[in-house]
Parts: structure tokens; sequence; C-alpha cells
């Protein structure tokens, strides 16, 4: 299904994967920064490759690119919407959001229905009644200041309310996590990672001479999957606890761009029920009936045919749709492929 569209993988921002800057200071430490170097050399690349984007384009991302997409897409929408002569000249469609931290602030909050009870999976840890009512105890006050942050935009009292979900929700699963028990990422039987090495190395694959060859590198070039440099630069940044919530309102309620949202259930660092709270509180004109919508299962047919349950899905044809991803963990279009490539097509032929 995927050989029917083009993709385009964006190693950003730069000092991620091949994108080097001329040195470790020129690195861009602010979404700002990342954005517009992201929406400079994405207008270049259309203006070289016109023929790529006959048909409009979508953008994806996942984890922290729930952080990136959409601050990104929403300043390439204001320069088009305002007239800027030098504005991306290509119709923004969709947006694609995988296991993607929008709001730090809700992923805690899922940990109640994620290990009390048996949504969106029986397959995961469950904790003992002490820590379930320990956690349904402190749910109003770690309710309350997720609506503080929402309506500041503050970084500290985001932060704020980040800690307290750590301190008073999350703890009892970093326990299992400390103890190598258990993976923030996945169910597996070696944690913390989860991620087998032979299926998922982006660092082994773009390291082999031939791969860069074909992707025209040039001389070689050593490809490291994470830069833990860029990393502790952004995470001593206060607006690494502000969300993008404001974002993707404008996006949906302004530029109409629709979403489809993805999140592995087996996730725990950006869980499913964190993801569908998420969504279901985001402002926008369409709120209601996405409220109004209960979750349904949702089916594929494998590659030999047979029907096969993929999840649950919320909002179905509308414009935001949310998708829990059965047997999935925060890589779930790797986890799940023929899964969430059937998902995305069927969404993409809805546009």
């Amino acid at each position: 299904m995927i050989s029917a569209h083009r993709v385009v993988l964006f190693s950003q921002p730069a000092g991620v994967g091949f994108s080097t800057p001329a040195d470790d200071g020129s690195y861009p430490v602010t979404l700002a920064e990342a954005s517009d170097d992201f929406a400079a050399f994405l207008t270049r690349f259309v203006k070289q490759y016109p023929k790529y984007f006959q048909h409009g384009f979508y953008i994806a991302g996942e984890s922290f690119g729930g952080r990136y997409v959409p601050r990104f897409t929403a300043d390439l929408v204001r320069r088009q919407l305002a007239g800027d002569p030098d504005a991306f000249p290509v119709q923004v469609r969709g947006i694609v959001l995988a296991n993607a931290l929008v709001d730090g602030t809700y992923s805690p909050l899922g940990h109640y229905e994620l290990f009390c009870t048996d949504s969106p999976t029986a397959d995961l840890l469950r904790f003992n009644a002490t820590a379930c009512d320990a956690i349904a105890a402190a749910m109003p006050e770690a309710e309350r200041l997720q609506r503080v942050c929402q309506a500041t935009y503050d970084a500290s009292l985001c932060q704020a309310a980040v800690e307290f979900g750590q301190r008073n929700l999350y703890k009892y699963f970093q326990e299992q996590v400390d103890a190598l028990k258990h993976s923030p990422y996945d169910r597996c039987d070696v944690p913390p990672i989860c991620i087998p090495q032979s299926e998922y190395s982006t660092g082994d694959y773009f390291n082999k001479p031939e791969i860069q060859s074909l992707l025209g590198i040039g001389e070689y070039q050593k490809y490291v999957s994470i830069n833990f440099n860029l990393n502790a630069n952004w995470s001593t940044r206060p607006e690494i606890m502000l969300p993008t919530t404001r974002e993707v309102s404008y996006l949906v309620d302004v530029a109409k761009v629709r979403f489809l949202v993805l999140n592995g259930n087996y996730d725990v660092i950006i869980n499913s029920p964190g993801i569908f709270r998420e969504w279901t509180d985001l402002p926008w004109h369409g709120n209601i009936q996405f409220r109004l919508d209960p979750k349904r299962d949702w089916y594929f047919r494998d590659s030999k045919g047979a029907l096969q349950k993929g999840g649950q899905l919320k909002g179905r044809g509308q414009q935001v749709q949310v998708a829990g991803v059965d047997n999935a963990g925060h890589m779930s279009p790797g986890d799940q492929k023929e899964a969430v490539a059937h998902l995305v097509y069927e969404w993409i032929q809805q546009s």
C-alpha cells in the first residue's frame, strides 16, 4: 500500500541523523529555531523536486514528534494564510502522529486505567489495591494541575504538573523500571528498551556503505541513532515542558488539517488511555462530536487475507481520528506494520 505514495524521511532538527550543523554550538535548541530550519529546507526541497508534491503533503512524526510536527506545521500554515510570498507552496493535507508527546501531563493520568483495569489490554502489569487507591486519590490534583498548565502555557506551572504526576501517579511503574522488571516503551522479556537490534536498528541500516551510496551521501559518514549532546541541550530548556495543544487546535480549527493519531497499547511512557483522554479534551469546533463517538474495535486484513483486530478507534471519518494499536509499543508502526499501514492508507483515502 505504501508504494502508492512517495515518502520523504527528514533527519531533523539539525544534528540528528545525517543532518549535521557546522559545530556543536550551532544546534537549534528551541522549537522556533528548529521550525525555521525545517521550513527553509522543505521550501527549497519542493522547489527542487516539485513533481513529488503535486497532490499535497502529509507530515508524520513519532514520540517527540508530538512537539516538532504541530509546531513546524502550524508555522508553515500561518505563513501560507498570511500570504507570505516565501511561504511553503504546498497544502498540508494531514498529519500522522505515532505515540506522540503533545502534552506530557496526560500520560500519568492514564496509569489508573492502564494498570488498574483491563483497558486497553489485560497483558500488562497489574498494580495492587494499595497502589491503585493511591493513584485514584491523587488524580483530582493531577487533573487540576494539568488544567492550569493548559490554561497558562507557563513552563514552571507545566513542570509542576508533570512532576506531580511523576511523584504520585507514575512512581509505581517507575519502581518496576528501576528494578529492570518492565519497560516504559513496550512489553518484553528483556527490559528496558525492548527493541530487537536486528529489526529496528536504523544505525545498522544507514551505516551500510551500499545504503549511503544509494542515498548519495558521498564520503562515508557515520550515522548515530541518538545525539546525546543535542538531547541534553533540549532537555535543559524550560519550553521542554510546554505542550503543543494550542498548535494542534489551530491546525484543526483554522487550517482544517486532518489528524490521524496512533498509539501502541503496550506503550507506558506515552500510553493509550492518556492519549484518548488528551484528544477527547482537545479544544476545537468538532470536539462534541468526537467526544460523543465511542471507541470501537477496528480491523484489517493481513497478508494472507485473514481479518484481524487491530485495536480501538475513535472518530472514524472525522477530522481527528485516534487509534490504539494492539500488540504494539512505543514503536507502533514498526511493531504492527500491516495493521498501521492499513489504517494510514484508509485514512488517506478518506481525504
